[in-house]
């Protein structure tokens, strides 16, 4: 429909305020234009208008002139036709298209980028198939080149790889640790411990020191309760300070070592039981009060009470052996008995003024003189009222055998050899004294005839009567 420009025309504005209608009207004219927007009941419409609208418009869905025809349709992608304009590309100043695409060699990958002073962006080559090793260190911020696997580090970082993580500027085989700038370090085995020192902390259940603490200090450490050693290698002088060790098995000495007591006026007590009265010994130090160097030997008795049974005196130059209890039956050796010492030697039995002494073999007794046989002079002497060896020694020797074995009896008073009754005397095996012979006949007169046969048959009578040999009754 053909739209037509009303006339102007010119109205008393006056008059119309007079007159309610002309009122009205005003309104009518106020209002007209939303008639003609859009959803009046007057709306303008442009259709079939050409030229172009004074104002911007919004694009709408529209179709475009196919080259050449004159035909409204789509515009084809094949119609496109895009000069290389770099006007609008986008930059650091405004928005704008984004570069031209450069394809990239083999193993190269290209990406659009920007790098720091830069204004625009550019085509990067962000991959390639460089060996990262051949770049050497590359500078922060240098480096645009990344490998498609392991790449170089900056700060002389090595080449990383799936199983390690070598660092070049550390120290082989050390603990490592950050510095105040808080860079990772290698911490000298000079200050810190060393990777097998800290190995002796595997296994550990609880803190060390707590643990330590409950240990005793290898500088006088002082123990409580009941203290087990398994095996003790002293490495000096162990001091008992008068205390008692109690339970011990075998003590061993080394060879030259020695048990003493710490004073020369004490006394160590060595006995066989819980208390001094079972067997044992006493060693008197050499100062000791009354008995020197005194040693003492003690078994008990039928009520369990220790006797001294030996005492050997000390501090003298010839030491006294005595037995103390007359109940013992002597001394018993089980081997050669030797007695040395000052010229001569004397082995005494017996108690003076009290008990005989004796000798008891149950087998054969040897007396051997001159067992050395360094001379031909020895022989066995008997002697009484003496001391020692007899005449010597102001005794009375009464028989001796000299080991040429000529025996001698040297005392005219005894009475001589007495062969009990019973018993005879043989020489060679021939009796030469023996039982008297009582025959009644030895007292016959002699008669043969001849003076002298007779007399010397009855000299030989009376000698063999005199003598004891032969007797008529």
């Amino acid at each position: 429909m053909e739209r037509r420009s009303p006339a102007r025309r010119t109205v008393n504005l006056g008059n119309l305020l007079l007159n309610p209608a002309i009122s009205a009207i005003r309104v009518l004219i106020h209002a007209h234009h939303t008639r003609h927007e859009n959803g009046g009941d007057d709306e303008i419409s442009v259709t079939g208008l050409s030229g172009d609208l004074a104002d911007l418009q919004d694009p709408k869905d529209h179709t475009h002139q196919s080259a050449g025809s004159g035909v409204g349709g789509l515009l084809a992608e094949a119609a496109l036709s895009l000069t290389d304009v770099t006007t609008n590309d986008a930059s650091t100043t405004k928005h704008g298209f984004v570069v031209k695409a450069t394809a990239p060699a083999a193993n190269v990958l290209n990406v659009v980028g920007i790098a720091n002073l830069e204004t625009a962006y550019t085509n990067k080559a962000i991959f390639d198939g460089t060996n990262p090793a051949a770049l050497g260190t590359a500078a922060p911020g240098t480096s645009l080149i990344a490998a498609h696997r392991d790449h170089v580090h900056s700060n002389n970082i090595g080449a990383a790889t799936g199983t390690s993580l070598q660092l070049s500027g550390l120290t082989a085989s050390e603990i490592l640790g950050t510095d105040a700038s808080k860079n990772l370090v290698s911490l000298a085995v000079a200050t810190y411990p060393s990777l097998t020192e800290l190995s002796y902390v595997k296994g550990l259940s609880s803190a060390v020191q707590t643990q330590l603490g409950l240990k005793a200090p290898l500088a006088s450490p002082s123990f409580t309760g009941t203290v087990t050693l398994p095996l003790v290698t002293l490495g000096g002088t162990v001091t008992g300070n008068s205390n008692n060790i109690t339970g011990m098995g075998t003590i061993s000495v080394s060879d030259g070592g020695a048990v003493r007591v710490t004073v020369d006026n004490g006394s160590i007590y060595v006995f066989g039981g819980t208390d001094n009265n079972s067997a044992g010994f006493i060693l008197r130090g050499k100062s000791y009060a009354g008995t020197p160097g005194y040693f003492e030997l003690y078994t008990p008795n039928a009520g369990l009470t220790a006797i001294n049974r030996l005492a050997i005196s000390g501090g003298v130059a010839t030491a006294t052996a005595t037995w103390l209890s007359t109940a013992h039956t002597g001394l018993i050796a089980n081997s050669p008995f030797v007695i040395t010492g000052a010229n001569p030697s004397v082995l005494t039995l017996g108690q003076a003024g009290a008990y005989d002494g004796a000798i008891n073999t149950p087998h054969s007794t040897f007396i051997n003189i001159d067992s050395n046989n360094d001379g031909t002079t020895e022989r066995f002497c008997i002697s009484k009222n003496g001391a020692g060896r007899g005449a010597t020694d102001g005794g009375i020797e009464l028989f001796s055998l000299t080991e040429a074995g000529v025996a001698t009896w040297s005392s005219v008073t005894q009475t001589g050899l007495n062969i009990t009754t019973g018993q005879v005397l043989q020489v060679g095996g021939t009796q030469v004294v023996g039982a008297r012979v009582v025959d009644a006949r030895c007292d016959d007169a002699i008669n043969s005839g001849d003076a002298t046969t007779d007399g010397v048959i009855d000299a030989l009578r009376d000698a063999m009567i005199s003598h004891g040999l032969i007797s008529t009754s």
